[in-house]
């Protein structure tokens, strides 16, 4: 369930913010291909993923496992 939540937080952000999936998986130090299959639910986020892709998007880590609501 957390790689979904994380997933759905990271989607969320994503889209709200317009970013390009392809400039946030290259922040995260991921190919497109690796970001798409977490985002898709096929492979789940590791810790150190979850906190390099929070700090591509510019939120807290705290944030992707849905323990705080994010502040624009």
């Amino acid at each position: 369930m957390t790689s979904k939540r994380i997933a759905a937080e990271v989607r969320a952000i994503i889209a709200r913010d317009q970013l390009s999936q392809s400039v946030v998986a290259k922040a995260a130090n991921l190919s497109d291909s690796q970001f798409s299959r977490r985002l898709n639910g096929h492979i789940p986020f590791s810790a150190d993923e979850v906190a390099a892709i929070a700090k591509a998007i510019g939120t807290n880590v705290s944030v992707l496992y849905g323990e705080t609501a994010y502040a624009a």
